[in-house]
């Protein structure tokens, strides 16, 4: 099970690196909506605050998930189970919008979802 615990850490990081990818995108979006003056530049600031936030938290969480040495689980459910409670716990000592939170929890169940697909077809993965 330990290359099933691997395969997870490094599913959910390219997940997580897809989510700061989409926020960028998101970004980019609201740059051109301020620079089409279709948002006041008070609303661009606080948007674009949030959404730095929102990365570095992520990113912040990356680190974490990088750190994670895959050795110590015995399956993915006790890794998930470990994720999970760390990203609430990074979440809540940042002081980060629950919706970083809720952004996490779906790409850790996204990854499982993947997997539990993936095990129940042999040869999808």
């Amino acid at each position: 099970m330990a290359n099933g615990v691997r395969h997870f850490k490094r599913l959910l990081t390219a997940e997580l690196e897809d989510l700061i990818e989409d926020i960028g995108l998101l970004e980019e979006h609201y740059r051109e909506r301020f620079a089409g003056e279709e948002i006041t530049p008070y609303v661009f600031q606080e948007n674009e605050a949030l959404l730095i936030r929102e990365i570095d938290s992520i990113n912040k969480f990356i680190q974490i998930v990088d750190g994670i040495d895959t050795r110590l689980y015995k399956d993915t459910s006790s890794l998930e189970t470990d994720l999970t409670a760390r990203a609430k716990a990074l979440v809540d000592h940042l002081d980060d919008p629950e919706a970083v939170y809720l952004f996490i929890k779906r790409k850790i169940d996204k990854v499982h979802m993947y997997l539990a697909t993936g095990e129940a077809s042999p040869g999808i993965l």
